[in-house]
């Protein structure tokens, strides 16, 4: 079934599809896509991913990502309820409240990048109910971590950071992502690939290189995983 969010109010409304630019696992270039997400009934984990092709020789081209239930891959609502559990934008909602403005939240984006998912959430600020809503802040969040600051690249470069502190698993799954051998390190130069791997991720933002950036953190995570198992020479 379509999962739930809660967009633009407090009461939760059906997950809408989106449109977006994407690179989908397995291909080589970027493709406009029509992106729907479902989960299990009367659940809110991630359970599969659909997508139909925009592009003139793939026109309605439908590719279903399957996610295993086991795999507990959060689906938008439990990312929501992470926004909301987190102290920090918790207190700034307060805040905002307090002064008299509304705080309404965006559609919830779930974006692939590289071998993770993305959530992005807008936040908008109105001063009085019938005034325009100002956009303030972006949520970004992994499915585990949240980061909220004033762009967007800001945001990310906070999330980056938190998965540098507390490292967990992909949450895409295998049969999205495929397998790879794993990377044995032979150089004691770690410190100096870590950074060039961080820059090369952060100049990918910049350009709005979403692919780029998650192969970026991919190979950053890689390494970060060999160093920790003792993997450096």
């Amino acid at each position: 079934t379509l999962p739930q969010e809660l967009a633009q109010g407090t009461s939760p409304v059906p997950y809408q599809p989106e449109y977006g630019l994407y690179r989908l696992p397995g291909e080589s270039t970027s493709a406009f896509l029509l992106t729907s997400v479902f989960v299990p009934r009367g659940r809110q984990n991630l359970t599969a991913i659909l997508t139909a092709q925009s592009e003139p020789d793939r026109y309605g081209e439908l590719i279903l990502f399957d996610v295993p239930v086991e795999d507990q891959v959060p689906g938008p609502r439990q990312v929501e309820a992470l926004i909301e559990q987190d102290p920090i934008i918790s207190q700034q909602f307060s805040l905002w409240r307090t002064g008299g403005s509304q705080v309404w939240t965006g559609h919830l984006h779930l974006i692939p990048v590289g071998k993770t998912l993305l959530y992005m959430e807008p936040v908008f600020l109105a001063a009085e109910e019938d005034a325009i809503p100002e956009l303030r802040r972006f949520v970004v969040s992994d499915g585990h971590r949240v980061s909220m600051q004033e762009t967007l690249e800001e945001s990310v470069q906070a999330l980056l950071m938190l998965a540098l502190d507390s490292p967990l698993p992909s949450v895409l799954p295998v049969s999205m992502v495929g397998t790879q051998d794993p990377t044995i390190l032979d150089t004691s130069d770690w410190p100096v690939e870590a950074l060039a791997l961080l820059e090369r991720g952060e100049q990918a933002l910049r350009e709005g290189d979403f692919q780029a950036f998650g192969e970026s953190l991919a190979e950053l995570r890689a390494l970060l995983e060999t160093l920790s198992a003792g993997g450096r020479e």
